[in-house]
């Protein structure tokens, strides 16, 4: 079985549009009986260290760039043996020829670098001593990084650098503390919850995380006594590093499982305000145009695991807690002095997802065992801002991967003794919204501004807190946190004239430590033998993340984000009301406890039904339940760019890794909507009337018949067919208005990605546009090869539709001869860039 994958980092490899950080390939060395596991990976930002010296770039940080950038022009001649060309072995030891440097920061721990890529392999002759050697290397590595995450975590960014451009350390406080607004005492009692709630496992990731932060503070040691050591962000800022404490790494967790999970984002609050958007617009008509825009699962959705449990999706609209529109108001939370600052959420809403996982099992392999091409994403920067790779080996614990910014475990993607997975992020629902009824307890009127809300009969306090912080550069703000029982508040609205504030209610609040007790397990051989076993672990864990597992027998996949069992007819995304009737079932908010569904009902799948297993980011497995901000669950997604092709390719018969290589890079310099979208606009609008548009339309359609891959094969700077690349990226965006902007108004389209969770009309070349997805339906409806839309908004017939695709085809043209000249053959698209370029919305990803 193999493993690998993919990342684009923003100045080398635009044209790479599967844009992940690691790039994981596994395979069985032999087809043997008893095979070991070979696993080779790429990390493209590369291991170097911290930056000590001036003008002197750490060993190993541009060692895997050319690899990572080599691959796709390589596609056409790639064979077996030039596999070694792109990645490199993802072993735990390193050859005796190949040790740069080897050191024991303490008795009973050695680390040991290695020439070409720095990578860290960590030996400890107890598990304790191997986790300190996992702090004092990860200090080693990214010390200021650390550090700046971990004032984003405590939402101190301002405190540690100050106000920032825009006020951005400022609002990034403020959108932190208005989720995770725990005190350090909180964080303290998750930490000792492991040791006393999770049975031995638990108290094995707290010995683990006690010993990973007296490395990182034995590294602070080592930098007092040669300041040498020290990273040059601290000594030109004149900032001291601090002292690591265990508190520290429950606000990383925390962080982590909220970003992950979108969180940041806006959430049921923008679906509620949509919907009061559209009931002014289409007054009864509004719910079914919202449900349509909500793309939930039809029959064409691609999913990835196979459903196990009935969900029952019917709403009761006695739950939902509708939005007077307008009326919702982001709560209060910065304060800069004495003066009220605003939260710009707008910064939170766009973060994107780039993982993706393609296995095959050992029933299509040449080798008879299971291949498997991965890569998990999260992030761009060279060297990266918190990723780096390490090895790690102590008594019944063997690892090798990508060891996040906060550590111990290498969980991003990584390999045990003989089996190997990778993580992309998934849609579950693991929130809800809660709108709390205000009151006052002297049984007045309540108002906007009332302190109290009802839950089961009573009128309580929220219970609030503020924290003052000092600027880095001057002055102070303070940062003020609210709460029901429910959650966090987030703001306050008005529901049919009736004031209330809504909260947000998380699966894994309070319970930030909970994931750290699967992970203690994840590399220890007695623990994972197999497939079920490593579902069995990661199951119900706090990130909204899929597994995606792989050994020399099976490959696996499980969506394994813990999710609440809701009341009966509870609304999932748009608010429901907080008053007790619909709390998830057995729910008690002195220990934030709940019922949740049995291990065996989470989506899963081993082997598959067809032996291909596919993920990249899409819907999980049919009726479950979505997160609130997701709404792409339309008939095309890009994750068919990975399964097509290889379902294609093992109906033919076994294939190899180089061909399962193949197919997974392939994807990633593919543009979906040139590939997909635009042949079937093309031929259903068929000759346009003005003959120059048409002849340079021929130019697209000769990209389009080329896979529409986006690549610079000779190396000068510029992508192939950049005339039809230049036409089609200033086609997109204009068409989707002139479909959706009749009916549904300029202001909701505005808001599109940014203030509502409808996704956005910055279409990017490696996602396909749920937007376009809806146009290709309705053009798959006029051409009787798809059911008629519940809505359609491509004209009312198929020559409206028709005429106005062709209109839009012929504007885009003008305005690409307008900006780009008359001579057609000269338009062309840079390959890379950094700001102020035609590609910058692909570069940043």
């Amino acid at each position: 079985m193999e493993m690998r994958g993919y990342r684009r980092i923003r100045k080398h490899a635009c044209m790479m549009l599967l844009s992940l950080a690691v790039f994981l390939m596994v395979g069985a060395v032999t087809a043997s009986a008893d095979p070991s596991l070979h696993v080779q990976g790429v990390f493209a930002p590369g291991n170097g260290g911290n930056y000590v010296k001036e003008g002197v770039e750490p060993p190993g940080t541009q060692s895997q760039r050319d690899m990572y950038d080599g691959l796709p022009k390589a596609l056409d001649r790639l064979t077996e043996d030039e596999l070694s060309n792109f990645f490199k072995p993802a072993d735990f030891e390193v050859p005796a020829k190949d040790v740069a440097s080897r050191i024991s920061p303490r008795v009973g721990v050695e680390i040991v670098r290695d020439k070409t890529h720095n990578v860290p392999h960590v030996k400890g002759d107890t598990r304790e001593d191997a986790m300190f050697g996992v702090g004092y290397a990860r200090a080693q590595d990214r010390l200021w990084q650390m550090d700046e995450f971990r004032a984003q975590w405590w939402a101190r960014s301002a405190e540690f650098l100050g106000r920032g451009e825009n006020d951005m350390n400022l609002q990034s406080d403020a959108r932190t503390f208005r989720l995770i607004d725990y005190s350090k005492e909180e964080y303290k009692a998750m930490f000792d919850r492991l040791e006393v709630a999770y049975g031995y496992w638990g108290k094995q990731a707290a010995k683990d995380i006690r010993a990973y932060v007296d490395g990182l503070n034995a590294y602070l040691d080592a930098i007092e006594a040669d300041s040498s050591l020290l990273p040059l962000e601290y000594v030109h800022r004149n900032i001291k590093p601090q002292r690591w404490d265990v508190t520290d790494i429950m606000a990383m967790a925390a962080f982590n499982h909220i970003s992950w999970g979108g969180g940041l984002r806006a959430g049921e609050e923008a679906n509620a305000q949509l919907l009061a958007q559209l009931e002014a617009k289409f007054g009864d008509q509004a719910q079914s145009v919202y449900e349509d825009l909500r793309s939930k699962q039809n029959a064409r959705t691609s999913v990835s695991l196979l459903a196990v449990q009935s969900v029952d999706l019917a709403v009761n609209p006695a739950s939902i807690a509708k939005l007077d529109l307008d009326s919702y108001k982001p709560r209060e939370i910065l304060r800069v002095g004495q003066k009220k600052a605003s939260l710009d959420l707008d910064l939170a809403m766009l973060p994107k997802v780039r993982s993706n996982a393609l296995l095959v099992a050992a029933k299509h392999s040449v080798t008879g065992h299971p291949l498997a091409v991965q890569g998990p994403q999260d992030g761009y920067a060279t060297p990266h801002n918190f990723d780096s790779e390490i090895a790690i080996v102590a008594p019944d614990f063997k690892a090798r991967g990508i060891l996040e910014i906060s550590g111990p475990y290498p969980y991003v993607a990584g390999r045990g003794e003989n089996y190997a997975w990778s993580i992309t992020i998934l849609p579950p629902d693991q929130a809800d919204t809660f709108a709390e009824v205000l009151c006052e307890p002297d049984g007045k009127a309540a108002t906007i501004q009332s302190t109290h809300y009802l839950y089961k009969g009573k009128c309580l306090p929220f219970t609030t807190r503020t924290e003052s912080r000092q600027l880095a550069d001057g002055g102070s703000y303070t940062l003020t946190s609210e709460r029901s029982v429910h959650g966090p508040v987030i703001g306050r609205a008005m529901s049919g004239g009736k004031p209330v504030a809504l909260a947000q209610a998380r699966t894994y609040y309070m319970h930030e430590e909970m994931d750290y007790v699967a992970h203690a397990k994840l590399f220890s051989p007695s623990v994972i033998k197999s497939a079920a076993d490593f579902g069995e672990v990661v199951t119900g864990t706090a990130y909204n993340i899929g597994w995606w597992y792989v050994d020399t027998k099976d490959i696996a996949g499980f969506d394994a984000g813990l999710v609440p069992v809701r009341a009966p007819g509870a609304a999932r995304d748009l608010p429901v009301w907080g008053t007790g009737e619909w709390d998830w079932e057995g729910f008690d908010p002195s220990s934030y406890t709940f019922q949740t569904p049995p291990k065996s009902q989470y989506p899963h799948t081993i082997n598959g039904p067809d032996g291909v297993i596919a993920g990249w980011n899409n819907a999980t497995a049919v009726g479950w339940p979505m997160k609130d901000q997701y709404w792409s669950a339309t008939s095309d997604h890009r994750v068919q760019l990975l399964k097509e092709p290889t379902l294609d390719a093992v109906a033919k018969g076994p294939i190899s890794l180089t061909d399962l290589v193949k197919i997974h890079t392939k994807a990633a310099v593919t543009d979906f909507q040139a590939q997909q979208f635009y042949p079937l606009i093309r031929k259903f609008v068929g000759e346009l009337p003005d003959k120059e548009a048409e002849e340079a339309y021929k130019l697209a359609d000769r990209w389009a018949a080329a896979d529409g891959l986006r690549l610079d094969n000779n190396g000068d700077g510029k992508l192939e067919h950049g005339p039809g690349i230049a036409l089609l990226d200033r086609l997109w965006e204009p068409l989707v208005r002139s479909v959706f902007e009749p009916q549904l108004g300029s202001e909701i389209l505005d808001g599109a990605g940014k203030t509502n969770n409808l996704p956005s009309l910055n279409i990017n070349p490696d996602t396909a546009s749920p937007w376009l997805s809806r146009v290709a339906d309705e053009i798959r409806f006029y051409s009787g090869q798809a059911p008629e839309p519940k809505h359609r908004y491509c004209g009312a017939s198929a020559e409206e539709c028709r005429k106005l695709l062709a209109t839009e085809l012929e504007k885009a043209y003008a305005a690409t001869k307008k900006e780009l000249g008359a001579m057609i053959a000269d338009w062309q698209v840079p390959a890379t860039c950094d700001k102020d370029c035609l590609q910058i919305e692909q570069c940043m990803s």
